[in-house]
């Protein structure tokens, strides 16, 4: 009974195995396609995320002085 189970958890394990190695094979395809795709259309190769991180505070900041803005006017108005 113990052996029977353990050989099922074997064959479980071999399959998950099987299944990891593929998606890795995947996974390596797209990071190396990405790349690609990137240049062909015109943008850089990897995303700068210390520039994204810089642009959204930027916006962000621009959003609320929007607001600011905006809030202030429509209390003149009242």
């Amino acid at each position: 009974m113990v052996q029977e189970e353990n050989n099922t958890l074997k064959i479980q394990n071999e399959q998950l195995s099987a299944k990891l190695r593929k998606a890795n094979k995947f996974i390596s395809r797209v990071e190396e396609y990405i790349p690609r795709l990137r240049a062909s259309a015109g943008s850089k190769e990897y995303i700068d995320f210390d520039e994204e991180e810089r642009l959204r505070k930027m916006l962000k900041v621009r959003f609320l002085s929007i607001m600011l803005y905006t809030n202030m006017l429509y209390t003149k108005t009242l």
